[in-house]
């Protein structure tokens, strides 16, 4: 390898002919290249460059590099929690597969987030993880991979959602799921709903459940759902109907 100079990092790798190169590209594309972008005129109704730029650089790999190396890293639950919010709030499509990794992390904490944030990216490899992971029967992450199910609002996660919801499963894993379908907007999942409202004693169930029909603008679950609000004293009525 050629080395203009010897000159050796802490870390001990030598100082390359690339390395200054890489340097000068990113004084130039700052120094010269930005401003002249910046000063672009926008079309009437178009949005001001500046913004447009600002929303390239918030997709820009390298900006997930940090939270990534935190992932694989060895430190504290703390900072590997905040590192998977960061990459789920960025949407960062190049970490799906170590956020799928940390679906199985020891930390509850950690594989909860790594849902949530496999939910926002919302990619085909995020949906079908967890997707899995909701018809895995030994899987503890339930009700946070329907509400990450909700936010990917993915059509291929209905069938799944709708087998979740009517399986004996907790109250939560019920409640998310019933959201899920109501945000999908999909009317075959009615049947399942209305059969919920009807049978289900739990108010936060039935309440769900009764806000995803709204959703889906069925109004023939009215004759289900009035019968239930004398024993949810008017909850149902007043937040769906």
């Amino acid at each position: 390898n050629a080395h203009p100079v010897h000159l050796t990092f802490p870390t001990g790798t030598k100082l390359a002919f690339h390395q200054p190169l890489v340097v000068a590209q990113m004084i130039i594309m700052w120094a010269v290249v930005l401003p002249l972008i910046l000063r672009i005129r926008r079309g009437k109704g178009e949005p001001h460059v500046g913004q447009a730029f600002a929303r390239l650089l918030t997709t820009n790999p390298l900006r997930a590099v940090p939270n990534i190396y935190l992932l694989t890293s060895a430190v504290t639950r703390i900072r590997k929690v905040q590192a998977v919010r960061r990459l789920g709030q960025e949407r960062t499509a190049l970490a799906v597969s170590d956020l799928i990794e940390k679906l199985d992390d020891p930390s509850p904490e950690v594989r909860e987030e790594s849902a949530l944030a496999l939910g926002s990216i919302g990619s085909t490899e995020a949906v079908d993880a967890l997707i899995r992971k909701l018809e895995d029967p030994y899987d503890d992450l339930d009700p946070q991979v329907a509400r990450a199910l909700r936010l990917a609002c993915d059509p291929r996660s209905l069938d799944a959602l709708v087998r979740k919801i009517k399986q004996d499963a907790d109250r939560e894993t019920k409640v998310e799921s019933a959201r899920a379908l109501g945000a999908l907007g999909d009317t075959r999942a009615a049947p399942v709903l209305l059969e919920q409202v009807a049978g289900s004693s739990d108010i936060k169930v039935i309440t769900a459940c009764s806000e995803a029909l709204a959703r889906l603008g069925r109004g023939s679950a009215v004759r289900e759902i009035l019968p239930r609000i004398r024993a949810t004293q008017g909850i149902v009525f007043r937040r769906s109907l």
